[in-house]
């Protein structure tokens, strides 16, 4: 899986693991799996934020994997891809 890109890790900056999922939504970046299972989705983010908080990685860090985790998970959709990969700004 390529690295996040700059604009995928923007939408995800400075929020909750709430505010993330509520990000995703907004923008229409959650794939079918991802809209049925809203308390699974959240619950990966929090896992994987607070992992990787006990290991005190800089926050663009933190939210690379994240990002990663959401698109190893299949919860983007194919527009959600582009933006991560980086062929849609």
């Amino acid at each position: 899986m390529p690295s996040p890109s700059n604009a995928f890790i923007d939408l995800l900056s400075g929020k909750s693991p709430e505010a993330i999922y509520d990000a995703l939504h907004a923008a229409r970046y959650l794939s079918t799996a991802a809209l049925q299972a809203p308390p699974q989705v959240l619950e990966l983010i929090k896992t994987t934020m607070l992992s990787y908080r006990q290991r005190l990685l800089f926050p663009a860090k933190k939210l690379e994997r994240v990002a990663r985790a959401l698109a190893d998970a299949d919860y983007l959709n194919e527009s959600g891809m582009r933006l991560y990969t980086g062929e849609e700004v």
